[in-house]
């Protein structure tokens, strides 16, 4: 059977496998919410439903959360056609009730189908522009590669801007070929949507710019090629239009962009690639994409190299002006896996194996991935440690006490009491910070009160006492065993994220108050500290993580002063 009538078969079945791995665990954490980054993308989509679309946010652009309100007014439409909400206040009271089903919208469209759907597109760019067996491999690696499998779980602007990365180089491959000038009109709309939904798509710009001058050749009259000139401007006009409040609220937004780029710093050479690609890729995978750099420099292969150019340019980025995050080296990932099904292309075609030798060959390559991945879908697929803490607490700790919390997204989500409920209702009203949004959120919290009265008095630990925090983040207190004290705090509850964090508040804690119970994501309980060293936004990322784990979730203890 030709290659070509086999891709028909095998297509399908990758596509499903990247599906499924994606799909399994993708209500983690609901009706809770245990990521730190999407509520940022769910509220400000359900808050353009006050026809307000200045996001008043542009640490990250908004084009992810115009795109989930149009998927927010699809539902809206369909649920009030069934008579299960009654118009916007209907909406609002079930998005209150249980937010469980918005998030899974989210996630569905926005990490399990556009993260599938980047698979097939890398299986499109090298059909096309490399070879359909390159096609087949690529796409077979992307669906099981880690780090695109896990955050294939979250809402949030990394698998649209993958998308349209990938998509772009339809163009930037165009553009080596034979300078089709359509191609650059097209790239400018892509380089503008790309930094509309996050502001490191910038830097696609440049294995544009390699393959340009590759193909038409570097001089004086470079400046001067119009189609350049048109692709720049359809990239800010397209930027605009899918980010129109940077230029009505430019001030805000150049605030908020020099806030953020002071963020970022040097993270040393060797740290994306020891921690975040070797773990996020695993080790084979990895390795083979260097060794298809290696390959695709000594054949001299022009559209490798303007593949290369994206990948080396963009690590440099992220090494001087990024964060230590696994999700920093995200773009990186499909292009790397290219460079990886470019070489075992390429062995294949160089060394005669036996069919059996070839499948075994790339089902050894391909393993540890699939094995993290689904190791995480089964954490996924459990009861956070956090929900279970929560459980325990209400049933456990009497109404009305005063607890102490640690960092919000590392500890239950625990219910104010009445009284502190309308000293925040009180607070909102009074202050034009507040929207109409959180004041029924109020008012919906004060109602359930009636059927379900359990609540407690919380109080926020903090370093900072001088920042102003979210109306459900405070009041906030210091990390000071003694302040507590003085205040009646009864209880404490704190998160085990590092030995660094609050090691002499820690220390204080275990000394003068009594630990009364301890959660635990880990099968060994002896385990005092994450094996991360990095925080864990959603889910686990580091192999002895995964296989230490039985849940998702950091330790949380309850100390009683």
């Amino acid at each position: 059977m030709k290659l070509e009538s086999r891709a028909s078969v095998y297509l399908p079945l990758i596509l499903i496998l990247a599906f499924g791995l994606r799909f399994v665990g993708v209500c983690f954490g609901l009706p809770f919410l245990y990521h730190a980054d999407e509520p940022i993308v769910v509220n400000h989509a359900l808050s353009y439903g006050n026809l307000d679309f200045n996001p008043y946010f542009f640490k990250i652009p908004p084009l992810t959360s115009y795109l989930l309100f149009f998927f927010y007014g699809i539902q809206f439409v369909v649920m009030n056609l069934l008579g299960l909400i009654e118009g916007k206040e209907g909406f609002v009271q079930f998005f209150l009730q249980d937010p469980s089903s918005f998030y899974l919208i989210a996630r569905m469209v926005f990490g399990v189908f556009l993260g599938t759907f980047s698979v097939y597109l890398v299986y499109k760019l090298c059909k096309r522009y490399i070879s359909l067996s390159v096609g087949l491999f690529a796409a077979l690696f992307l669906s099981v590669c880690f780090l695109h499998v896990r955050d294939s779980h979250f809402v949030y602007a990394d698998m649209p801007l993958m998308c349209v990365l990938i998509a772009a180089f339809f163009s930037i491959f165009s553009v080596l070929i034979d300078a089709n000038r359509r191609a650059y009109l097209i790239f400018g709309m892509l380089l503008g949507t790309a930094v509309a939904f996050k502001y490191n798509g910038v830097f696609i710009l440049i294995p544009f710019l390699v393959a340009h001058t590759l193909r038409v050749g570097f001089s004086f009259r470079l400046i001067f090629y119009w189609p350049l000139w048109a692709a720049a401007f359809i990239s800010l006009i397209t930027f605009a239009l899918l980010n129109p409040y940077a230029v009505l609220d430019y001030r805000a937004f150049f605030s908020e962009l020099s806030g953020q780029a002071g963020s970022q710093g040097y993270t040393g050479w060797l740290h994306h690639i020891q921690y975040s690609l070797m773990e996020g890729m695993t080790q084979p995978l990895f390795w083979t994409a260097v060794l298809g750099i290696i390959v695709s420099f000594l054949r001299l292969d022009k559209g490798m190299f303007v593949l290369l150019s994206f990948v080396l340019s963009y690590y440099v980025v992220i090494v001087f002006m990024g964060q230590p995050y696994d999700r920093y080296v995200l773009p990186l990932i499909p292009f790397l896996i290219i460079f990886s099904a470019y070489f075992v292309n390429s062995l294949f075609r160089f060394a005669s194996f036996s069919n059996w030798v070839s499948v075994g060959f790339v089902l050894i390559l391909i393993a540890p991935s699939l094995t993290k991945s689904v190791l995480l879908d089964q954490l996924l697929i459990k009861k956070d440690v956090r929900s279970i803490a929560y459980e325990w607490v209400v049933a456990n700790l009497p109404k009305d006490s005063k607890l102490a919390l640690g960092t919000p997204f590392f500890i239950p989500r625990l219910p104010l009491n009445e009284k502190q409920l309308l000293g925040k209702q009180e607070i909102a009203k009074q202050s034009e910070n507040y929207s109409d949004f959180q004041k029924k959120r109020i008012q919906f919290m004060l109602e359930q009160k009636k059927t379900k009265p359990e609540g407690f008095e919380l109080f926020y630990l903090s370093e900072n006492l001088n920042e102003s925090p979210p109306l459900f983040s405070e009041p906030r207190i210091p990390y000071d065993i003694n302040v507590l004290k003085e205040m009646g705090i009864n209880y404490v509850l704190i998160e085990k994220v590092s030995k660094e964090d609050q090691p002499q508040f820690v220390a204080d804690l275990a000394g003068t108050a009594k630990r009364v119970k301890r959660f635990s994501p880990y099968e060994d309980e002896s385990i005092v500290y994450p094996l991360d060293p990095q925080p864990l936004t959603g889910a686990p990322f580091l192999w002895s993580e995964l296989l230490q784990r039985d849940r998702n979730g950091q330790i949380v203890e309850v100390y009683s002063i």
